[in-house]
């Protein structure tokens, strides 16, 4: 039985059991099919290392509570983002015209030299800092090593740290 066949099979057969781990997790519906979903992708990728065919349902349970757990720090980091946003634009009712219209002067600069950048770089930037993935998750999407996509991480904030400080530095793909 072929890969595929066979998670589709252990999905059939697992679904409600699985579907309710996510769901004591999460408590939404929709987070929770968001998890199983990423849990079967992952499990898709990582199908050939053995250790699945042991005790699938444990293997299914760890991935599907890692991809739960996940998402539950992603929504915690999101609210705390609103939040702080939230603060931050009730500090600016207090701010001071001119440091109101420097601060959004400074966020069009970011968000230019971002535009300007190589399209992975952009990529990379909007997977990593807007979607939240790792950079190991990065990396296993673009089938890279994770030490690459890390060096590229790196020399991107590099490269915007010069480029918002006024200097002008090119990163290398």
């Amino acid at each position: 039985m072929r890969d595929c066949e066979w998670l589709e099979s252990l999905y059939d057969q697992y679904f409600a059991q699985l579907f309710g781990l996510a769901f004591s997790i999460l408590r939404t519906e929709k987070d929770a099919e968001d998890a199983l979903h990423n849990a079967f992708v992952k499990a898709m990728i990582n199908a050939k290392k053995g250790q699945e065919k042991d005790s699938p349902l444990a293997w299914l349970y760890v991935i599907v509570r890692n991809e739960a757990l996940m998402l539950v720090r992603r929504r915690q980091r999101r609210l705390a983002m609103q939040k702080r946003y939230h603060n931050h634009e009730n500090d600016n009712t207090d701010q001071d015209p001119v440091e109101q219209v420097h601060m959004h002067e400074e966020q069009q600069r970011v968000r230019d030299v971002i535009a300007e950048m190589n399209p992975k770089d952009r990529e990379l930037i909007y997977l990593y800092y807007y979607k939240e993935l790792s950079l190991d998750n990065i990396a296993n999407l673009w089938g890279e090593k994770p030490s690459t996509i890390r060096v590229r991480h790196h020399r991107i904030k590099k490269m915007l740290a010069s480029q918002l400080e006024g200097g002008e530095a090119e990163v290398t793909p």
